[in-house]
């Protein structure tokens, strides 16, 4: 992973994100967790700084004027993957409310698509949503997740389901 943090340092700010989303996903695909936390938290502290549901984010988000001056945040898709993996991290530390919570946020990452046929249809996070739900032992939330699953995947697989193997 050497030369994925030398990118890091050599492309400084303006691709901060994109290079410690690489390095998070490469960590977590290796074993490395404690590598993947950490950069994945903090791709996740610099996406929110613009990307958040709020007047601060909303306006740094209008003061950008040409795509080469801006810092690289990353597409809808992109950032839901930080949240994904991020996500995936809390549900093997058992940590099943944070877990949900980190889903449901790539869903509002995924949510900031420019395209309207391309928002908040991010199955797999709704789906991973209601499973920690479910391991959180909160089968009313879990049932809701899975129930908005059904509306992206309608054939999908839901744990519980007479269909699910």
């Amino acid at each position: 992973m050497q030369p994925a943090w030398r990118k890091l340092f050599q492309e400084g700010r303006r691709n901060e994100v994109l290079n410690l989303m690489e390095i998070g996903a490469t960590a977590f695909k290796q074993g490395e967790l404690d590598t993947a936390r950490r950069t994945l938290d903090e791709a996740i502290a610099n996406i929110e700084s613009v990307y958040a549901d709020n007047d601060a984010a909303r306006k740094a988000r209008s003061l950008w004027y040409e795509e080469g001056e801006k810092e690289f945040k990353g597409e809808p898709y992109e950032r839901s993957m930080v949240y994904y993996y991020r996500g995936l991290i809390y549900l093997i530390d058992g940590d099943y409310g944070n877990a949900r919570a980190t889903f449901l946020n790539g869903l509002l990452q995924d949510a900031f698509a420019e395209e309207e046929q391309h928002t908040t249809d991010f199955a797999s996070l709704v789906y991973l949503a209601g499973w920690a739900a479910r391991l959180d032992g909160n089968e009313r939330l879990a049932g809701e997740h899975f129930e908005e699953y059904r509306q992206f995947r309608p054939d999908g697989p839901v744990p519980g389901d007479s269909t699910t193997p």
